[in-house]
């Protein structure tokens, strides 16, 4: 039942994903892999008001970037 499918390989996932919501961007993320720059590109993708969810524990010594600007002013739940 997917409407869509990104292939990030390809294309800007968070553009692509802009395009697809008329900039909404996504309501859920859920960041399987436990590496830093895709959990920072889990955040990117969330809308306002959107749940990031991190679903694997990462290795101690990854570290990742979040801009808290972001995260306050678009409401955004890590989880």
């Amino acid at each position: 039942g997917a409407d869509a499918v990104i292939n990030p390989s390809r294309e800007d996932l968070v553009e692509r994903l802009a395009e697809l919501t008329d900039g909404a961007l996504a309501d859920v993320v859920i960041v399987g892999p436990a590496v830093a720059k895709v959990m920072e590109l889990g955040v990117k993708c969330a809308g306002k008001g959107g749940v990031v969810l991190i679903f694997m524990g990462s290795p101690p010594e990854e570290m990742m970037t979040i801009n808290p600007f972001h995260l306050y002013f678009n409401e955004i739940d890590l989880v």
